[in-house]
């Protein structure tokens, strides 16, 4: 029996530059996420054929979460962004610790903060170079416990 996919098992990764080299970071809360490589059209039209060939391949990728304190990564996008900076963004498939990294440039970010819900963020990206295949053998902690739901033991009077 084949093992599908969950949504957890794919997840995304920024590799934050500091000054003891780069880390990768892993965006806290994710609760989407998605990635989309397109081919344009290239056609020729001749009197004796027609042919459909490849134009420019291009890959955008975007993701979201609900913004958790500690959160390292989504800030780190959303200043790059305002900066005009391309980001390090790897795709980790959960099960085999294999991704895809690329540089991307960063195309918007988005904060939606309505009364009474979660705040979410989302980022949106577009490919710029190549694919890098990487393989990670230690993968980010993700979003720590909540410890607004922890409540202290208050005693009985």
């Amino acid at each position: 029996m084949a093992l599908e996919y969950t949504g957890s098992d794919i997840i995304y990764l920024a590799l934050i530059p500091g000054e003891n080299g780069e880390t990768y970071v892993r965006p806290f809360n994710q609760t989407d996420g998605n990635t989309s490589v397109e081919a344009d059209d290239i056609e020729l039209e001749t009197k004796d054929k027609n042919e459909t060939n490849y134009g420019k391949v291009s890959q955008t990728i975007s993701f979201g979460g609900i913004m958790t304190t500690g959160d390292e990564a989504f800030p780190y996008m959303l200043s790059a962004l305002r900066k005009k900076q391309y980001v390090s963004i790897t795709e980790l498939d959960m099960k085999t610790k294999k991704g895809e990294k690329g540089v991307y440039k960063l195309n918007s970010f988005e904060r939606d903060n309505g009364v009474g819900d979660n705040v979410s963020l989302s980022i949106e990206a577009a490919l710029s170079g190549e694919i890098t295949e990487v393989t990670l053998t230690d993968v980010p902690e993700g979003a720590p416990a909540n410890k607004a739901e922890e409540t202290p033991d208050t005693p009985v009077a």
